[in-house]
């Protein structure tokens, strides 16, 4: 069912299995829950807000770790034109699946931009950076918003330093680069910039199923050969090491 996209059948069949295992919060209760947002994600296209609102929210309580329902919930509050419910929503992604916070990081700066308050989204991404401070995410985001507001030093110093935790994301150097040519191509800032990059180790960072190692250059709910939902991670693949070749 869930290969033909018949989710409703797909969740009926999956309630069966998760009434019969008789568990909470098991495998079958992820798995609920992301078919619960696929059903709402079919109710939305057909136009029916409320129902697809109500069926996220579903989601949403069956596991609250449907990341992708509080992406779609929010969207729908911004469809009724309810900023704050939609803040709401995807604040709640942020705290409960914080490795997806990225996910809702342009979502949130356009409706605190909306709303008059553009100092919120600084305020989370410094906070999310503390948190974790090999968050490159967060600061490749507020660099952006630095920089469309005109602030190039404080935006190249937040790319300086997510550099090291992600050197081999294009995203990165571009915006480095939109940057220095906002500074006009200080010699100096240059300089910087090359000397950190010269001994970076580029290594590849694609989404990796964590059931069946299947991988992925972008980021899927549903594994498309084991069909597990929600297995992707980040695993960086770091270069071999050197190896010393000893004479015979």
């Amino acid at each position: 069912h869930e290969d033909q996209q018949q989710w409703s059948d797909a969740a009926r069949v999956r309630s069966q299995i998760a009434a019969i295992d008789g568990q909470k919060h098991t495998e079958n209760q992820r798995i609920l829950g992301f078919l619960r947002n696929q059903l709402g994600t079919a109710t939305a296209r057909g136009g029916d807000v409320a129902a697809a609102s109500g069926m996220f929210r579903e989601a949403l309580d069956i596991d609250a770790k449907t990341a992708p329902a509080y992406l779609n919930l929010g969207d729908m509050q911004i469809a009724r034109g309810d900023i704050p419910a939609a803040i709401a929503a995807w604040e709640g992604l942020i705290q409960a699946v914080p490795e997806r916070a990225y996910l809702a990081f342009q979502r949130l700066e356009r409706a605190f931009k909306i709303q008059g308050s553009p100092q919120r989204f600084i305020a989370l991404c410094q906070r999310l950076i503390a948190q974790n401070p090999q968050d490159w995410r967060a600061r490749l985001a507020l660099s952006q918003h630095y920089a469309a507001a005109g602030n190039a030093p404080e935006a190249f110093d937040l790319l300086l330093a997510a550099l090291p935790h992600n050197p081999h994301g294009l995203v990165i150097h571009q915006e480095i680069w939109q940057v220095l040519l906002a500074m006009g191509l200080d010699p100096e800032l240059v300089k910087r910039y090359v000397a950190l990059t010269r001994d970076a180790v580029f290594y590849l960072d694609p989404h990796v199923c964590t059931h069946c190692r299947y991988r992925s250059t972008e980021l899927l709910w549903q594994c498309p050969q084991c069909h597990e939902w929600n297995t992707f991670v980040e695993e960086r693949i770091a270069p071999a090491k050197e190896t010393t070749v000893v004479e015979s």
